[in-house]
């Protein structure tokens, strides 16, 4: 008999990373035929974990594993054969993705915009026929790998998963941003709506400063120090954090004590918003970068984005409302105020930033239609780095 192949999903437990459809799909296959040649692993929480338990419990061939070690986690990822990498939002990049090749692991899902360099073709879902759902097409593949899998088909993929992944080394992005920038350059600030590891964009701006300050950059992380973050704390907060003066006041001071070379902005518009960059002004002649993690400058919902169309258009008022009223009508009376501050921003941006980074290149149209770039040194790619996984 074949080896059982081992697929592991890491991730959100929600309907938009493709949960529903996955268990759908499984259903509808015969159960003995999965238990003889599947062995799957899902990772990860949030509202349907309840549902994934449940489906864990039922079928021998799935596991759910709520909340685990690391150390279980990479136990498991190491030995799989494949990652399923399912998402209906875009998203501007695949660090999961990167997390799965760095040990060796393919990844499963359509072979478009951020996962565009990261899936084989022969595990790309747009392989099928375009009348198939992505349930449809998750079934077909997995028909396929049963088929067509050998020992000589997993050496393979274990050598061309780490030869993606030797593309986003930390070494690899530091030559990159060593040639952007100045030689003159040895102090560094960097400004995110936190300082903290609270998501994974701060989670890796803080492996950044590290590397550069063993580079023998100076280096400080503005934001704000707050951990405990809920859509509560969010809500109650968000008319403060439209102006934010206390913000751009703290980093006022902050540039004046620290006196950097760079400024270099990322997330922004979750907290910080405007006042900063307005504070951030003054009569030295600094180069400041801004790098866009996310979409949170083109739309009024950038967790919500299913398309690159919903982005490719100027964010003008009109298409913001019609944006806020297709995603959603909560908090309808506060769209006037987003869309000023994102304008006021955008604006700010335009006048202080010299050169804008974004980690996939499928986003250079967007960022510079949005921000009408011109000059093409002054926008490019850096794509995200990470560390060995088992080493992080």
């Amino acid at each position: 008999m074949k080896t059982k192949l081992t697929v592991v999903f890491v991730g959100r437990v929600v309907s938009e990373k493709w949960v529903i459809d996955i268990f759908d799909a499984l259903d509808s296959l015969e159960q003995d035929w999965l238990s003889s040649h599947f062995d799957i692993h899902m990772f990860g929480k949030w509202v349907l974990s309840a549902k994934a338990q449940a489906y864990s419990e039922k079928y021998d061939f799935f596991t759910y594993h709520w909340f685990k070690e690391k150390s279980n986690l990479v136990s498991i990822w190491k030995r799989a054969h494949f990652t399923l990498m399912p998402s209906r939002f875009l998203e501007t990049f695949g660090l999961s993705a990167l997390d799965s090749l760095s040990l060796g692991v393919p990844v499963i899902w359509y072979q478009q915009w951020w996962l565009a360099q990261f899936v084989q073709d022969s595990y790309d879902l747009w392989q099928f026929d375009d009348d198939l759902s992505g349930s449809s097409r998750i079934l077909s593949l997995f028909k396929t790998l049963v088929n067509n899998y050998t020992d000589s088909v997993y050496q393979q993929n274990k050598y061309h998963a780490l030869s993606l992944f030797e593309q986003y080394t930390w070494e690899r992005w530091f030559h990159h941003y060593w040639l952007l920038i100045k030689s003159s350059t040895k102090r560094i600030l960097l400004v995110s709506d936190y300082n903290k590891d609270i998501w994974w964009i701060e989670n890796w701006l803080l492996i950044v400063q590290k590397k550069l300050q063993q580079e023998w950059y100076i280096v400080e992380f503005f934001g704000w120090d707050q951990r405990n973050v809920s859509n509560k704390t969010l809500t109650t907060n968000l008319l403060k954090t439209l102006c934010n003066i206390s913000a751009g006041f703290r980093l006022k001071k902050t540039i004046k004590d620290f006196d950097p070379d760079l400024i270099w902005w990322h997330s922004i518009h979750r907290v910080l918003w405007w006042f900063p960059l307005y504070y951030s002004s003054s009569s030295k002649q600094r180069s400041e970068w801004i790098m866009y993690h996310d979409f949170g400058l083109f739309h009024p919902f950038p967790s919500q984005v299913t398309t690159i169309s919903q982005l490719t258009k100027a964010t003008n008022f009109l298409w913001f409302i019609k944006e806020w009223i297709r995603v959603s009508w909560i908090y309808f009376p506060l769209l006037v105020l987003k869309w000023v501050s994102i304008f006021i921003i955008k604006k700010l941006l335009r006048k202080k930033i010299v050169l804008h980074l974004v980690p996939s290149p499928y986003m250079l149209a967007l960022v510079k239609k949005n921000f009408f770039i011109w000059n093409n040194a002054a926008l490019d790619v850096l794509s995200h780095f990470i560390e060995t996984f088992h080493q992080k």
